[in-house]
């Protein structure tokens, strides 16, 4: 059996300022990307800004996380998935989920709970859940959902 034997990784050095042909290198990179890709931000700062960042343009920007906004959303998450599986178990005990518009447009379980429209949606996905009745627009869901056990 033999063991692989990996290098150290080399020690961080301090942050040092870049050298002038770093930074035409860096200035090339940037000027041939952009050339091939589009602008990458606009020369506007972003409305309510300080004027030290800019409006991010494209389809698909690159954004860096940081822990605390993975924290939100993985939080954001968790409630919404906790949130589906209450509304699950409810109607596998018989509840069920009602649509109605009054005044607008919202979701209610028979027990009484008000339920998320985006909630609401991925529940009335599930294969067991069956609409019960006729909606009362076309193209509008069906009004009343129960948990199917065949």
């Amino acid at each position: 059996m033999t063991i692989a034997v990996y290098e150290a990784s080399p020690v961080k050095r301090k942050r040092v300022r870049a050298t002038k042909s770093e930074m035409k290198q860096r200035a090339k990179f940037l000027i041939d990307y952009a050339s091939a890709h589009g602008p990458v931000t606009s020369a506007r700062s972003s409305p309510g800004c300080c004027g030290d960042r800019y409006e991010l343009k494209g389809d698909d920007p690159m954004t860096i996380h940081t822990p605390a906004s993975l924290q939100a959303k993985n939080r954001r998450l968790d409630r919404r998935l906790a949130e589906i599986n209450d509304i699950a178990a409810a109607m596998r005990a018989g509840a069920a989920l009602h649509f109605s518009f009054q005044p607008t447009p919202r979701w209610t379980l028979s027990t009484g709970v008000t339920v998320a429209d985006e909630s609401a949606r991925i529940i009335t996905a599930n294969p067991n859940v069956v609409c019960v009745g006729p909606a009362l627009f076309d193209g509008v869901p069906s009004q009343t959902y129960r948990w199917s056990f065949s």
